[in-house]
């Protein structure tokens, strides 16, 4: 049997406006939390997909 390591990463793109650091951080940190809001259609979505099979030495 062969293993496989899966690596998905999803990145979101979208523009904040906020008077300093700390203000975004709390946007971005509501953002994460709130999974509707990242699935709305001005949101920008790309995932990528690796899989890479992983050679295991030992017992067969």
């Amino acid at each position: 049997m062969n293993k496989y390591k899966i690596k998905f990463i999803v990145k979101y793109t979208f523009e904040l406006d906020g008077r300093s650091k700390e203000d975004i951080k709390e946007q971005v940190d509501y953002i994460s939390h709130q999974t509707k809001i990242l699935d709305m259609p001005f949101v920008k979505k790309r995932e990528t997909l690796n899989i890479r099979k992983i050679n295991v030495k030992g017992n067969k």
